[in-house]
């Protein structure tokens, strides 16, 4: 009899609907570096959350970012607040003067910051915003990368619900060594994608004893 009972416990159980799985949707700006680490993010938290990439590349600075915002149109948009949390990474090609890019001063990327934040919110309003800070790089011009960091930073807490993700500190605590005084190996990269999904993911799920970063 406790056998039959449990053989229909089953049956009941199998044939009840099941509540859709929840994704965490992500969207994604950057630059090259987030080309680089973007492939593996998406490896590792498959079945955990859902990248949004913008395809904003190489010199994306931050007027780019600021453009992507505010004109892109593909599924799914901002307007439509699809989004769980907004991951920016940019800054390198704002100090950085290559291949004819004209370089911003520390005062100009925080000027361009304060649009993306401004832009973010009436489009998105209550998402978390996550800002990459800009990673070790020899070639920037009117500012080193921990002027604009320092920017950054006075921004989020200046602002609610912006928060800061280090991957400069990151890389200079892994040791990690660019190979062409900009970007880093591929395997480098599948570190930095670890470092943001552990990022993202424990802003998203604080304390939870069930989340675990993907691998």
């Amino acid at each position: 009899m406790k056998r039959i009972l449990i053989f229909m416990l089953l049956i009941f159980l199998v044939g009840c609907p099941q509540p859709p799985q929840q994704y965490k949707t992500i969207a994604l700006y950057g630059d090259s570096h987030r080309i680089g680490f973007s492939q593996e993010l998406r490896r590792i938290t498959s079945g955990q959350m859902e990248i949004w990439d913008t395809g904003v590349i190489n010199n994306g600075d931050s007027h780019l970012v600021l453009d992507t915002i505010q004109k892109y149109s593909g599924p799914p948009t901002l307007s439509a607040g699809a989004y769980d949390a907004i991951y920016i990474e940019t800054g390198t090609w704002n100090c950085l003067a290559y291949y004819g890019h004209v370089p911003d001063t520390p005062s100009q990327y925080e000027a361009s910051i304060r649009k993306i934040i401004a832009a973010t919110r009436v489009l998105n309003p209550t998402a978390p915003i996550i800002f990459a800070t800009t990673m070790p790089t020899l070639m920037c011009l009117l500012g080193a990368p921990e002027e604009y960091n320092a920017v950054l930073f006075a921004l989020a807490a200046e602002h609610p619900n912006v928060y800061i993700d280090d991957l400069y500190g990151y890389v200079l605590a892994q040791g990690l060594e660019r190979i062409d005084g900009v970007h880093y190996s591929m395997a480098d990269y599948a570190l930095i994608a670890r470092h943001v999904n552990e990022t993202i993911q424990g802003l998203l799920y604080p304390g939870d004893p069930d989340w675990k970063p993907g691998h």
